[in-house]
C-alpha cells in the first residue's frame, strides 16, 4: 500500500528496505529451522540416551540386591549354592556389556548436539559406568571369598575327618586294652599301645594345621556364617587329642613298669634255651666211643661233665617255673602263660637230652669196664702164653706114659685158653 502511494526516492527506499527484511525474514526461517531440526535430533538422542540409562539403572539395581542376598558361609552345600548363584550374575553382566556400550554411545551421540546440561549427562554416564564396575569387581570378591571358603573348608573337613577317624581308632585300642584286665600286661599291648602313642605325633600336626586353617577364615572372612564354629571343632579336637596322648602316655608307663620284671625273666629264659641249643650241639659233635682205653677215660671225664651241666640247666628251669608259678599267682599275664609254656618245653626237651646224654654215658662206661676186663685178661693171657711157649719149646714127641700125656694135655689147654681169649678181644673190637 505504501509503495502505491509514494513516487521517487522515497519509494526507491521502501523497497530497498522491504527486499532487507524480507532477506533476514528468510535467514531467520532457516536458522529456525536447523534449530528445529537440531533440537528434534538432541530429543530422539536424549530419549535414547534415557532409555538405556533406565534400564541399565534398573538392571543394576537388581543385581546389586542379588549380589547382596548371596551369603558367606561355611556350610558346603550352601558355599556350592552361592559360588553358582555369583557365576550366574557374572554371566548376566557379561550379558549386559553390550547395553553399557550402547549408553555409552547414546551418551557420547547425545553430548554432540546439546550445549546445555551436558556435565549432568556426563556424571550419569560416568556413575552408571562405576556402579557397573562396582558390580563386577564385588562379584568377583565375593566369588574369590567363596571360591577361597570352599577349599579351605574341604581342606579342614578332610583334615578334621581324618584326626578323627585316628583319634577314634586310638580310642578304641585304649578301651579293648582296659577292657582284658590284668590279661592286657603283655609286650603285644605295649607295642601296640607305643605305637598308637607314635601315630598321634601326625594327629598333632593335624590339628596345629585344623587351627591355622580356621583363624586364616576368621581373618579373611569374618563376617561368614559358621566361621567361628569351626575355631571351636578345632578346639573340641585338640581337647580330645590332648585327654588321648595323656592317657596313652600313662598307660605306657604303666605297662613298661609291670613288664619290666617279665622282661628279665624272659632274657633269662631266652639265655637258658641258648644253654639247651650249645649243649644239644656239644652232645652231637661228641666223637663215637673210641677202642683207646686213654681216649676212652676222656670221653668219660667229658660225658660226666655233659651230664653235670645238662642238670645245672635242668635245676635252673626248675627254678624259673617255680617262680613262673607265683608270679601267675598274682597276675595271669599272657605273656607269662607263655614263658610257662616255653619252660615246660625246655623241661621236656632236657629231660630228652639227658636220656641221650645217660645212654652215651652207660655206653661209653661199660666199654670202658669190657676194655679193662679185656686189658687184664690180656695181661694173664701174655703170662700164660709166655710159659705155654716155654713148656711147649721143652716138650718132646707125644709119649706113651700117662703122665707125661697128662702134661703135654695141660700145656695145650693153656695155649687154647689164649685162642679164645684172642678171640674175645676181636669180638670186643668189632662191636
Amino acid at each position: 500500500m505504501l509503495l502505491q502511494n509514494t513516487d521517487g526516492a522515497e519509494k526507491l527506499a521502501l523497497q530497498g528496505q522491504l527486499t532487507t527484511l524480507s532477506s533476514d525474514w528468510e535467514e531467520v526461517k532457516k536458522s529456525s529451522a536447523e534449530q528445529a531440526d537440531k533440537l528434534q535430533t538432541a530429543l530422539q538422542r536424549s530419549l535414547k540416551y534415557q532409555e538405556h540409562a533406565e534400564k541399565l539403572s534398573s538392571w543394576i539395581q537388581e543385581c546389586e540386591a542379588s549380589e547382596g542376598r548371596v551369603k558367606l558361609t561355611v556350610d558346603p552345600v550352601a558355599v556350592e549354592s552361592s559360588i553358582s548363584q555369583v557365576k550366574a550374575l557374572q554371566k548376566d553382566v557379561d550379558k549386559h556389556r553390550g547395553m553399557v556400550e550402547q549408553l555409552n554411545t547414546a551418551a557420547d551421540s547425545l553430548l554432540e548436539v546439546a550445549n546445555t546440561d551436558t556435565e549432568a549427562v556426563k556424571e550419569e554416564k560416568a556413575s552408571i559406568g562405576k556402579r557397573v564396575d562396582n558390580v563386577v569387581e564385588g562379584l568377583q570378591s565375593k566369588r574369590d571369598s567363596l571360591e577361597k571358603i570352599s577349599h579351605t573348608v574341604k581342606e579342614f573337613n578332610d583334615a578334621y575327618k581324618e584326626a578323627k577317624g585316628q583319634l577314634e581308632g586310638a580310642k578304641k585300642q585304649v578301651d579293648a586294652y582296659e577292657s582284658q584286665g590284668v590279661q592286657a600286661h603283655s609286650n603285644k599291648n605295649l607295642a601296640n599301645m607305643k605305637a598308637q602313642h607314635k601315630s598321634l605325633e601326625g594327629v598333632q600336626n593335624q590339628v596345629e594345621h585344623l587351627k591355622s586353617l580356621a583363624k586364616e577364615l576368621v581373618v579373611d572372612v569374618p563376617d561368614a556364617d559358621g566361621v567361628t564354629d569351626l575355631l571351636l571343632q578345632a578346639d573340641s579336637i585338640e581337647t580330645d587329642y590332648g585327654t588321648l596322648n595323656k592317657k596313652l602316655e600313662e598307660t605306657c608307663q604303666v605297662l613298661e613298669g609291670k613288664l619290666q620284671g617279665i622282661g628279665q625273666f624272659q632274657n633269662s629264659i631266652r639265655e637258658m634255651f641258648s644253654r639247651f641249643t650249645d649243649l644239644d650241639d656239644e652232645l652231637d659233635s661228641m666223637a663215637p666211643v673210641d677202642l683207646d682205653l686213654t681216649t676212652l677215660k676222656e670221653q668219660q671225664d667229658s660225658i660226666q661233665s655233659f651230664v653235670t651241666k645238662l642238670q645245672e640247666l635242668m635245676a635252673n628251669t626248675a627254678n624259673a617255673g617255680d617262680s613262673c608259678k607265683k608270679m601267675l599267682e598274682t597276675e595271669t599275664s599272657p605273656d607269662l602263660l607263655g614263658l610257662k609254656r616255653d619252660l615246660d618245653a625246655l623241661s621236656k626237651q632236657c629231660g630228652k637230652l639227658l636220656d641221650r646224654a645217660k645212654g652215651r654215658e652207660v655206653q661209653v662206661q661199660s666199654t670202658l669196664t669190657k676194655l679193662e676186663e679185656l686189658y687184664g685178661k690180656l695181661h694173664q693171657a701174655e703170662d700164660k702164653l709166655c710159659s705155654a711157649v716155654d713148656k711147649e719149646a721143652s716138650q718132646e714127641a707125644v709119649g706113651m706114659e700117662t703122665d707125661v700125656i697128662n702134661q703135654q694135655l695141660e700145656a695145650f689147654k693153656s695155649l687154647h685158653i689164649v685162642y679164645e681169649i684172642m678171640e674175645a678181644f676181636v669180638g670186643i673190637s668189632e662191636g
